[in-house]
């Protein structure tokens, strides 16, 4: 993705728990030990995807720059892969 990409992920809604910042693709959560454990989302900078399997398969939510405190039921810890698709 051309420009920047950040964001934050936290292990508990409202930005709680344990956090991670990154710029990266992650195409699978489960080797970093992230794997449906992503509760809530602050995007930094750019456009990013959601996905709810490994390499950026399965159910997928695009996320804009934003706090995003709740992901709802149907993606807090539901996660597996996520990709910028557009940098801001």
């Amino acid at each position: 993705a051309a420009g920047r990409c950040e964001l934050t992920i936290f292990a508990e809604p409202g930005f709680a728990g344990v956090s991670a910042p990154t710029a990266e693709d992650q195409p699978r959560l489960a080797e970093v030990g992230w794997k449906n454990q992503i509760a809530s989302v602050q995007v930094q900078a750019g456009t990013w995807d959601f996905f709810s399997d490994d390499e950026f398969a399965g159910e997928n939510m695009r996320l804009a720059p934003g706090p995003y405190p709740e992901l709802g039921p149907e993606w807090a810890k539901r996660i597996g892969s996520f990709m910028c698709v557009q940098g801001n």
